[in-house]
Order: C-alpha cells, then structure tokens, then sequence
C-alpha cells in the first residue's frame, strides 16, 4: 500500500492525495493506529519552492525597524528570491501532450 502520485493526471495533487488516503482508511487498509506517511516521507514526492527563510525574516525585521524607527514610506512590494524543485507531483498542463 504506497501512495501514488499520478503527474500526467488532470486531477490536481491535493485531490488525489486526499482520495488515496480515504480510500486506505475506509477500506480498512489501513486500521486504527497505521502510520500513515509523514511529511518528510511525502515530500520526497511534492515539487516545492524553496525561499530563504532567514533572509527573508530578516529582511523583514530591517524594514520593520525602519518603520519603528519613523520611516513612513509607503509600503513597497518586494521580490524573494526562490527556487522551484521539481519531484514526482508536477505534470504538464492538462490536455498538453509530450
């Protein structure tokens, strides 16, 4: 019993997570006290976009200061870098074949 993550699906990630783990529960695969799998055990398979934490706190915390401290610029939109790591839940856009 392993959850599947089907990447050329049309049904989106959070969908067919959900029906995979009712499915185990309500068929009984898997009973009361079944170590269904952990986060750090899903996200070898969910693609994710990476931030720096830290950095983005404490670019926050600069400007926070800032403001305290009577700057009263108006607020500003900022751009975080980020990375996006690809794993087993992406697929192309439903409808686009390979």
């Amino acid at each position: 019993m392993e959850i599947t993550i089907t990447r050329d699906s049309p049904v989106p990630l959070r969908v067919q997570l959900l029906n995979q783990l009712r499915h185990f529960i309500l068929s009984r695969q898997w009973p009361p006290g079944y170590h269904i799998p952990s986060e750090s055990e899903l996200k070898r398979q969910l693609t994710t976009v990476a931030q720096d934490g830290f950095a983005t706190g404490e670019r926050a915390a600069k400007l926070l200061i800032k403001r305290i401290e009577g700057d009263d610029s108006p607020p500003r939109q900022e751009i975080v870098d980020t990375q996006l790591i690809i794993r087993a839940s992406t697929a192309p856009p439903y409808g686009c074949t390979r």
